[in-house]
């Protein structure tokens, strides 16, 4: 062997002991585990935001539904079952055959009618949206902001009016909050059921308003980010 080849050896031993080519590995385990730091710090962020929402939706829910944390906790008011509260279903039967006296009457003795569903979890704002009873429909929407509730097929009230053109339905649904935009289980909109022009026409309105309305909402969140 060559004292060339010899001190070619001696060079590359020394290169591959030498820490700065060793020095770049360490730094990326370094960089793996600060990774791993930030991805866990990230999930266990997005976990408390998720529960912080779940938290607002259930005041939300419980304001507008007139339901107090003691009842809330101690008296069980959310149905489990279709018909789970004593007297629904002559109540549902009141709101079939439109019979404002006897619904205003049982209203005023229980709110909590409004939250029961059927067997189809339809709840009875679905029943009356979709039967055109705009005058019962009033009555509820003064106790209850829960429009946007949806049967076993993903139906909302107003996706039941505009399917079955009741447009009073559908504009009262609308002034109190109900979202054109939530699709049923085969993914078609309320605008897209109804045959009624006019119908078509305010749900489209209303669709553009709400999109214009989050663009601005998402507009402010970034102006106040940067």
């Amino acid at each position: 062997m060559n004292r060339n080849s010899k001190s070619f050896k001696k060079k590359s031993i020394d290169k591959l002991s030498d820490k700065s080519v060793i020095k770049p590995i360490e730094e990326r385990k370094i960089d793996e585990k600060e990774l791993m730091r930030i991805r866990k710090r990230a999930e266990l962020n997005e976990k408390r935001a998720r529960r912080k929402k779940i938290l607002i939706n259930a005041i939300k829910y419980l304001s507008n539904n007139s339901i107090s944390v003691d009842e809330y906790v101690h008296k069980d008011v959310f149905p489990k079952k279709p018909f789970q509260l004593r007297g629904s279903e002559d109540f549902f039967d009141a709101v079939k055959f439109n019979d404002i006296k006897v619904v205003k009457e049982a209203l005023a003795k229980n709110e909590h009618y409004l939250i029961q569903f059927d067997y189809f979890k339809q709840t009875p704002l679905h029943w009356a949206a979709k039967l055109g009873y705009h005058e019962i429909l009033k009555i509820f929407l003064k106790y209850t902001k829960m429009v946007n509730v949806y049967d076993k097929e993903f139906r909302t009230p107003l996706f039941l009016a505009a399917l079955n053109n009741h447009k009073k339905c559908v504009e009262l649904l609308l002034e109190n909050g109900g979202n054109a935009f939530i699709r049923d289980k085969k993914g078609e909109l309320p605008e897209a059921v109804s045959t009624d022009p006019s119908i078509k026409l305010l749900l489209q309105i209303s669709s553009e308003k709400s999109f214009y309305e989050l663009n601005e909402i998402n507009k402010k969140n970034q102006t106040k980010d940067s």
